[in-house]
Order: structure tokens, then C-alpha cells, then sequence
């Protein structure tokens, strides 16, 4: 009976240590979620930060004849 309820012990254990990762884990995402709502209420408007440019198709070259 010993071997089982030391089985039984470490399952438990592995368990809570799973459970206190998961919970970890949450607690990130929801800092991560907060910044991004954040990020995403801001404008240029509100924002101190000009907008972001595109990365292509914004400027054209201009070829004069």
C-alpha cells in the first residue's frame, strides 16, 4: 500500500505544479491582452506617435517625360 499512495502523492504533486504553470501562464496572456486593448484604443489622434507608413505602395517613382 505504500507504493501506492506514493504514486498517488506524486500524481497529486504533478498536478498541482501543472496547475500553478497554467495559472502562470494566464496571468501573462492577460497582461498581453491589456497591452494590445491599449495598443489598440490608441490612434493618431490619441496617440504621441505619428501612424505607422505602409512598408510598400505609399511612395511611387515619378517618371518625368
Amino acid at each position: 500500500m505504500g507504493a501506492a499512495m506514493d504514486a498517488e502523492r506524486s500524481s497529486y504533486a504533478e498536478f498541482v505544479a501543472g496547475l500553478a504553470a497554467a495559472n502562470a501562464r494566464i496571468t501573462e496572456l492577460e497582461a498581453l491582452v491589456a497591452e494590445l486593448r491599449q495598443k489598440l484604443g490608441k490612434n493618431s489622434r490619441n496617440s504621441s506617435k505619428p501612424p505607422d507608413l505602409p512598408q510598400s505602395g505609399f511612395f511611387c517613382e515619378v517618371s518625368r517625360a
